[in-house]
Parts: structure tokens; C-alpha cells; sequence
């Protein structure tokens, strides 16, 4: 075996599936083409500019590279997985143990947004983001299974 194929072999094993995600309040899926004009319209706000060190102005050609190109990159690299968030739907077991979700100290809003969905708060990852003005503190949320199963009882 090749360094090359050792190499590939444990890029594969890292890959996460491509999956959509579903409980009773909160649906994550991945980006689709469709969803361009929207993620462009969002990526303009000046919240989410504040919030997200994303490119300036952003572009509908931002866009179309953070759906086609970065979030299929981080889900094949094992990276992470970059999801569409939609309200409706079911639990699907797709057998996670641990989704994380991290918003910036100052951005009470998707703090307030996290919560209402579910998802539990567990403490400040200082220093853990980064903003257009710098390093900002992170306050870490998680998702485990045993939290579906109290919210469906």
C-alpha cells in the first residue's frame, strides 16, 4: 500500500455521510442550488456579517461556492458537516452521537435561537471564533441522543 492510498483510505473513513437531520421542531439537510439567492440574501445582513468572517460584500459567486464547493469539502474531509436549517418535520436516526452548535458571545440572537430548537448550552469556548474584528469567545451547544429522547417524552 501507498502512501497515497493509505492516505485516501483514511479520507474515506473520516467522510460523513450526506444526511438530513429531523426532529420535531428543527431540520438540518445540506445547501442545495436552490438555496443560493437566500444564503445570499442572509450573508448580506449586517448581523450575520458581524457575527460570520464572511467575504465582503458577499456575492451571489459566494454563494455558489460555499454550496457547491466548501460544504461538500468539510463533510468529505470529515471536517464537519455545513447545514441548511429548516423548521418542521420527525426524528431520523441517522446514528450521531454529538451535534455542536457555537454562537459568539455578543450574538444573543442565535443564542436565543439555539435554545428554543432544543439544543443545550454548555459553556464559553474562550477564543475559540473569529470575526471581522478579531478573536471573539464561543458559547458551545450540543445535541446528544439522550436530549431527543427527553424532548419526545
Amino acid at each position: 500500500m501507498t502512501a497515497r492510498n493509505e492516505a485516501l483510505t483514511s479520507r474515506e473513513t473520516v467522510a460523513f455521510p450526506e444526511t438530513t437531520l429531523t426532529t420535531g421542531n428543527l431540520t438540518l439537510r445540506p445547501f442545495r442550488r436552490a438555496d443560493t439567492d437566500d444564503v445570499t440574501m442572509a450573508c448580506q445582513d449586517f448581523e450575520t456579517q458581524r457575527w460570520l468572517p464572511l467575504p465582503r460584500p458577499y456575492t451571489r459567486a459566494s454563494a455558489e461556492w460555499f454550496i457547491a464547493t466548501f460544504g461538500p469539502s468539510q463533510r468529505e474531509s470529515g471536517a464537519g458537516i455545513v447545514f441548511a436549517i429548516e423548521s418542521a418535520g420527525r426524528l431520523a436516526e441517522h446514528g450521531f452521537e454529538r451535534v455542536e452548535l457555537f454562537a459568539a458571545t455578543g450574538n444573543v440572537a442565535s443564542q436565543g435561537v439555539a435554545q428554543r430548537v432544543g439544543v443545550v448550552r454548555e459553556g464559553v469556548a474562550r477564543n475559540a471564533g473569529y470575526v471581522h474584528d478579531g478573536c471573539v469567545d464561543m458559547v458551545l451547544f450540543s445535541l446528544i441522543p439522550d436530549d431527543l429522547q427527553h424532548q419526545m417524552s
